[in-house]
């Protein structure tokens, strides 16, 4: 048996001898692919991976252990190992990308009953996990985001619009991809259910979903599962908005909650209540981006589109409708 773990792992039996004995560390894929060998469930695959990332290496989620669950300190340990991860969000924010305001304002809700100092310590452990977002050796990320997680007030506007904000600065980071799934795009496999997809050093496929629940969390290893939640994924990218689409629509969403007031002549009106159009003349190749708005009293509204909270130059309408002839015209070509 030991030469057959040996050749099942592609390492030498004095190796497998040296794990053995305790006088090497044990990888985590090992671990993996000696419960795939050996026909071990996944919960207890999962326990014993903890137990072997624990001994060889106290991972920083490990000092929160009197404050999340077994469950949630083992995804932890998955999500540190992971190189990808593709995620659908039906209701919240992707845990990644939340904001300490925004992730208060969900654990409070979450755990009514819970006294400030917990709150606070879960409130860490989600900034904690965002560390390695954009560390050396951080995950490539496919996140896609239901459009009532971005119509959801959570923590009040100001909060949900600096969350909105965050979302759309990491979006256009370059390992990361933010899709939103439209209210448009109607019934999907999905709806009510998020997940995520990992997928783990030398793999060429995903190795692993996780389904959480209220009560705890579902590991589901087997090539089937894999295959069923990766086809599910793909069906939704195809439902959703391009990331520049999805990006416009979060800048909007943002502007939308805590508008300034603008003053023009004796009218006064919200910044955030103006109806944004982008220009079919922007610059579709990632550089500067223009916008317009009927801001009312005859006056037009023109902005950078990837600065929604940036200055608004203010147009009379005439003006604006001469230059918008003018270039359909060719006059400035």
């Amino acid at each position: 048996m030991p030469k057959e773990a040996a050749e099942w792992l592609e390492i030498s039996p004095s190796t497998l001898s040296k794990i053995e004995l305790g006088r090497q560390a044990i990888k985590g894929t090992h671990v993996r692919l000696l419960a795939q060998l050996y026909n071990v469930d996944a919960p207890e695959a999962d326990t014993l991976l903890r137990l072997a990332r624990e001994a060889n290496q106290r991972g920083w989620w490990a000092a929160y252990g009197d404050t999340v669950p077994d469950y949630v300190r083992s995804y932890l340990g998955l999500e540190e190992d992971a190189e990808e991860l593709w995620a659908y969000e039906s209701g919240l924010v992707f845990g990644l990308f939340q904001t300490p305001a925004y992730a208060h304002a969900i654990t409070a809700a979450a755990s009514p009953n819970s006294d400030r100092q917990d709150i606070e310590r879960l409130v860490e452990v989600r900034t904690a996990r965002q560390r390695r977002l954009f560390a050396a050796q951080s995950p490539a990320l496919r996140v896609m985001l239901d459009e009532a997680v971005l119509r959801r007030t959570v923590g009040g506007p100001k909060v949900m619009r600096e969350q909105l904000e965050h979302i759309a600065e990491v979006a256009q980071s370059p390992h990361i991809t933010v899709a939103v799934l439209p209210f448009g795009a109607g019934a999907h496999p999905s709806i009510g259910s998020a997940f995520t997809l990992l997928r783990f050093a030398d793999a060429e496929s995903m190795n692993c979903v996780y389904l959480e629940h209220h009560l705890g969390a579902l590991y589901l290893e087997r090539p089937a599962d894999i295959r069923r939640y990766t086809a599910i994924f793909e069906q939704l990218i195809a439902s959703a908005l391009a990331p520049d689409e999805s990006l416009q629509l979060v800048t909007t969403l943002a502007s939308q909650l805590v508008g300034r007031a603008i003053t023009i002549g004796s009218d006064t009106m919200e910044l955030g209540r103006a109806v944004w159009r982008k220009s079919s003349y922007s610059n579709g190749t990632g550089g500067a981006c223009v916008e317009a708005a009927n801001l009312g009293a005859n006056r037009r509204g023109v902005r950078d589109s990837k600065r929604p909270a940036g200055t608004v130059l203010k147009i009379p309408t005439a003006q604006w409708t001469a230059f918008t002839t003018g270039v359909a015209e060719g006059q400035f070509d």
